[in-house]
């Protein structure tokens, strides 16, 4: 399943619940699907700056693939790093550069759901996994001319 399918079944879930607490309980469920974290993932280069909870990212490639490995101390943070780790993980990097264009909260309707400071920290979290998709499509085309 492409990261664009993904997508549409994650919004129709979203786009399915029927108020702002359903969804709320939503992005809760999909919490439970973060692993807990690994030492090598709560080093203190993956912690994101800028985010109200403690959020840990690495990101990482297989040929053209991207492996995302997230990590939060919140569960409402948790739900949307699992969203984000599905729509990620196993993507070709050119599907996720495109993906991560989008503004994700807002394009799934949970945008009201992250007050503040927690809605910055989304935006932050959305800025580092783009800038590291950018630094690996990067490497491969570098990879690539130097063949």
């Amino acid at each position: 399943m492409t990261a664009q399918e993904k997508l549409q079944e994650i919004k129709a879930a979203f786009d399915g619940a029927e108020d702002e607490f359903d969804k709320l309980n939503l992005l809760l469920a999909w919490s439970g699907r973060i692993r807990e974290p690994s030492e090598e993932l709560k080093r203190d280069g993956n912690l994101v700056e800028g985010c109200q909870s403690r959020v840990w990212i690495r990101v990482k490639r297989r040929e053209d693939r991207l492996i995302l490995e997230t990590y939060s101390d919140t569960r409402l943070i948790r739900g949307f790093l699992a969203i984000l780790e599905t729509l990620y993980n196993g993507s070709f990097l050119t599907e996720a550069e495109a993906l991560s264009e989008l503004d994700l909260p807002e394009y799934l309707g949970i945008r009201d759901l992250f007050a503040g400071l927690r809605r910055k920290g989304t935006g932050r979290i959305s800025e580092t996994i783009r800038n590291h998709i950018l630094r690996e499509a990067k490497e491969i085309k570098k990879e690539a001319y130097n063949k």
